[in-house]
């Protein structure tokens, strides 16, 4: 299946296209449910929670026993140090990245990338080896693989292995 640009696309939405009016309806029914089910109990928490802070003036009393009290209490202090720390690590991180774009830290690579570049070489050179250069694998439509070109467990790992004086 291709795009409107012609890019081949791996996924379909049938969401979006035209007709589908069933799944569209069921999807938008379900979508609704669970949105329902996520805000139904913070509205009810909330206004109880509202009216208990301010005496019933503002909110609903859905319940009125002391201990779910104490549990809310509870929960926005642990809510309130979760916030805390989360905006603790945001700025801490959200920092080096700004130091690391204005180049005050210095970005060195994890890796060796002469090596990298070299092992790449060397697989791209076994895979030439045995199955014809990369544009005829890359083109070919249909190609059958002997059983003597199929790699064995350790072949890929002792083609790229260093060879040469002052190296593994």
């Amino acid at each position: 299946m291709e795009n409107e640009n012609g890019q081949k696309v791996t996924y379909q939405d049938d969401y979006f296209a035209r007709r589908h009016w069933g799944r569209k309806l069921w999807q938008t029914l379900v979508a609704i449910f669970c949105w329902l089910v996520l805000l139904v109990p913070c509205v009810v928490t909330i206004g109880t929670y509202l009216a208990y802070i301010t005496d019933g003036r503002q909110g609903f009393y859905f319940w009125h026993y002391r201990e779910g009290f104490s549990e809310l209490d509870l929960l926005l202090i642990l809510l309130f140090i979760i916030g805390l720390g989360m905006a603790v690590f945001c700025l801490l991180v959200g920092g080096i990245q700004n130091r690391r774009r204005k180049r005050v830290l210095e970005k060195t690579p994890q890796y060796d990338i002469q090596e990298s570049n070299r092992q790449v070489d060397k697989a791209m050179q076994l895979a030439a080896d045995r199955f014809g250069s990369r544009h005829f694998r890359h083109t070919v439509r249909y190609y059958v693989v002997k059983s003597e070109q199929n790699f064995t467990r350790d072949d890929l790992k002792n083609a790229i292995k260093y060879d040469g004086e002052g190296q593994k």
